[in-house]
């Protein structure tokens, strides 16, 4: 989340990022010591392990379906990632009652909503062009007005007549499709003032479509790179390559499980919604990593490696997992709406990360043993 342009989510990034180094080394310095000074007695892990034993047989392991599955939802996911909604959608940070959003159902049924676009035109000789501008802006889909004469006070053009301003209205509507209303003026504009002629939209309006772009390409970047970095990690923990693969397949299902819902349901894109996506990651790469630790080294084959690990973690991997997905749940009882969906999209994404682990993630290597054996016995 560093990499955003947007202040607010890099410097959240940051912060999240010093806040959990620092949760590290406490844990693995401050804790030890703490349990040596009031002189606690160990756990006994082996019983809270054998008591989830019998669940472990229910995990079906040896299916290879569950890792076809996966990687086709994970490669149609890409295909539609970029239809994440960004239209301007501010009004969903008030809840249902707020007197914002029951002013803006009034305007909607009673009148014409409407937003302006400041466009501020550079080095073109814009008098000659501006009455043919004006009436072209104002023959587009969506425009509903261009106010091209000069008010009192509020001149349109510079004192050398090489910088101009535009107002044009646009309708709700219209910005349900952000980038092809803005291509349209940007075409018509540089049509009539051609190659020389610059447009730069300003304005309330413009910063608003222009934060929601940035917050998809945030998304998409943050997750490229975090993946990039958990593949090499578990392959330095692992040195493997069935392992690596694993890892990472089974950690995108619950970001595509995330993502679908979000498209499904028809979430807005804002800070909310990309947190709740690095949140799920962290937390589904964080119990992938206790089963690769937990895989032994002496075992006869992967599968038999992550059946031990499984047995040996699925209980600790099950209970942390229910506990925060209610957790969060908690948080879709917020009135602000950011909060609420927050909530909701980690808690299916939490559950989504268990299933990974407990079921895609066991999956591959019984896809991978399953053609092994088929190569050894077609070479017999």
């Amino acid at each position: 989340l560093a990499i955003s342009a947007i202040p607010a989510v890099s410097q959240l990034g940051l912060c999240a990022g010093l806040g959990l180094t620092l949760a590290g080394a406490t844990v693995l310095t401050l804790l030890p010591l703490l349990l040596d000074l009031f002189h606690a007695r160990r756990s006994s892990l082996e019983t809270l392990t054998k008591r989830h034993a019998a669940t472990e047989s229910h995990i079906r392991a040896a299916i290879p379906g569950w890792t076809t599955l996966a990687v086709l939802i994970i490669a149609f996911a890409f295909l539609f990632f970029t239809k994440l909604p960004t239209e301007i959608r501010a009004e969903h940070y008030f809840p249902e009652h707020h007197p914002v959003r029951v002013a803006g159902r009034v305007l909607e049924r009673d009148f014409l909503p409407m937003r302006s676009f400041e466009i501020l035109l550079t080095d073109a000789n814009l008098r000659s062009e501006w009455n043919d501008l004006t009436r072209a802006l104002e023959g587009l889909p969506g425009v509903v007005r261009v106010l091209s004469r000069p008010l009192p006070g509020l001149p349109v053009f510079s004192a050398d007549g090489k910088s101009g301003r535009l107002s044009v209205f646009v309708t709700d509507t219209a910005l349900a499709r952000p980038k092809v209303l803005l291509d349209g003026i940007r075409e018509t504009i540089s049509a009539h003032l051609g190659p020389q002629g610059r447009s730069t939209f300003v304005g309330s309006a413009s910063r608003i479509v222009a934060a929601q772009f940035a917050l998809r390409t945030t998304l998409v970047k943050s997750l490229l790179i975090t993946g990039i970095a958990m593949a090499l990690l578990f392959a330095l923990l692992s040195r493997s390559f069935v392992v690596t693969s694993a890892a990472v397949i089974a950690n995108a299902f619950p970001i595509v499980t995330v993502f679908y819902f979000q498209y499904a349901v028809g979430f807005p894109l804002d800070i909310g919604t990309i947190l709740a996506y690095s949140v799920c990651l962290g937390l589904a790469v964080d119990d992938t990593i206790h089963l690769v630790m937990a895989m032994p080294p002496d075992a006869r084959s992967l599968s038999e490696a992550v059946r031990e690990a499984i047995h040996h973690c699925h209980g600790a991997v099950k209970d942390t997992s229910w506990i925060l997905a209610v957790g969060f749940l908690l948080l879709s009882f917020s009135h602000f709406l950011p909060v609420r969906c927050f909530g909701i999209l980690v808690f299916l994404g939490v559950l989504a990360a268990l299933m990974g682990d407990l079921a895609i993630f066991p999956s591959v290597f019984a896809f991978a043993e399953l053609a092994e054996r088929r190569n050894i016995e077609e070479n017999e």
